[in-house]
């Protein structure tokens, strides 16, 4: 069971009444995070970046796509900012290609093809979700973290969150959908800034419970995990946003 929250922070700079209002610029924003894309002006859908250039397609969530390896690809990123990645859902390969704009998050005349074309199918766009409100809106997106064990070595743990409280979560692997790694399903439920959750392994073999707390001054999650409908008896868990830049 899983337990996240997710916190929301902007900068504003006020001036005096009879003086214009401005807002600092956010920073550049890493190619890290859970993204909203919208295929043909729309069809909803979201892209999940991880680190060592890993990516996967989710239709229309990341957690509808956890059990198809072949939406989960390495992408190429070149000096202007193109971004390329292939995937495939066992019978056709889809390939697609957008500029990734670091200044808004946002990725820029994307288009899409089959075979070996990145044309040709039809054109999407996209943003890195900024968490914002309260409630799911404020845990949606990528969270990082450590499997902390009451005995034995620390595992990485990795989950995404997304808007109709369904989760996909990882661990022991590099990224979340790692090969070598453990992949999970699940829901969440949320309780003023406490989090908890249920998954099961893709492959249906083991289940989870996990309960924490958000700390709005961290943004960090913390808690406790166990076996099946027990949230404690396996150790504890933290969790960061990577959503937030």
């Amino acid at each position: 069971m899983l337990t996240v929250l997710c916190g929301l922070f902007l900068l504003i700079s006020c001036s005096k009444d009879d003086e214009p209002q401005t807002t600092e610029p956010d920073p550049n924003k890493a190619l890290i995070g859970l993204f909203d894309i919208t295929l043909n002006g729309n069809i909803e859908a979201n892209l999940l970046f991880e680190a060592n250039n890993k990516v996967t397609y989710g239709f229309a969530t990341i957690y509808d796509m956890a059990a198809q390896p072949g939406r989960r690809a390495t992408y190429t990123i070149d000096a202007n900012n193109l971004v390329k990645f292939s995937t495939t859902d066992g019978a056709t390969t889809f390939n697609y290609k957008a500029t990734y704009e670091p200044s808004t998050g946002k990725l820029l005349n994307g288009t899409y093809g089959v075979g070996t074309s990145f044309d040709g199918s039809g054109s999407f766009t996209g943003k890195k979700y900024t968490p914002e409100g309260t409630g799911f809106p404020l845990l949606k997106g990528y969270w990082v973290g450590k499997w902390i064990p009451t005995t034995g070595s620390q595992k990485n743990f990795f989950v995404t969150l997304e808007e109709n409280n369904s989760l996909a979560a990882g661990y022991d692997g590099a990224t979340l959908f790692a090969i070598n790694g453990n992949v999970c399903r699940g829901s969440y439920t949320l309780t003023g800034n406490t989090i908890a959750s249920s998954f099961n392994d893709i492959n249906a073999v083991f289940s989870y419970s996990i309960t924490g707390t958000y700390d709005p001054t961290t943004k960090k999650i913390t808690g406790t995990y166990g076996w099946g409908t027990n949230n404690s008896d396996l150790g504890t868990f933290y969790l960061e946003p990577k959503n937030y830049n």
